[in-house]
């Protein structure tokens, strides 16, 4: 009786011990809704003001979950370890909207630290670039173990 493999989703989701870890990997991801959106401020029956996750970011949060797990189970290997520089290379849609590039960097990182078990506090060099609107918005992040 022959092994059976299991699919790519259960693969990614086992422990990753048995993989040796990346330096960088390199990941093309949707661009992020706004962060207005992302996490709205609503009222408590108390009074109070608070911060909630909205759908959208919980959507944006598993797709990028689901590249980060494409990514190990195509390289075999686990996510960088800490310290970490993050390089963003940002397109932003074409809908006659400006957009501010630092506004596109919290909702990638805090979702690809998610998805590896990392912490944006480990990120101590960020260096972004904003390109042309493009038909097909997305982000191309890199993150890389900071020697």
């Amino acid at each position: 009786m022959g092994r059976t493999r299991l699919p790519a989703a259960v693969r990614a989701m086992l422990p990753a011990d048995h993989r040796p870890r990346a330096t960088s990997m390199r990941l093309v991801l949707p661009f992020p809704p706004s962060l207005n959106n992302m996490f709205p401020t609503i009222v408590t029956k108390t009074g109070r003001a608070v911060r909630v996750k909205s759908g959208a970011a919980k959507k944006y949060e598993a797709s990028v979950r689901n590249v980060v797990g494409l990514w190990i189970n195509h390289h075999q290997q686990q996510a960088p370890a800490p310290p970490y520089r993050l390089l963003l290379t940002v397109w932003p849609p074409q809908d006659g909207r400006k957009h501010d590039l630092t506004n596109c960097f919290k909702a990638p990182e805090d979702a690809v630290m998610a998805a590896i078990g990392g912490d944006d506090n480990d990120v101590l060099v960020v260096i972004g670039a904003k390109m042309a609107p493009d038909p097909h918005p997305r982000i191309e992040l890199i993150l890389e173990t900071l020697t």
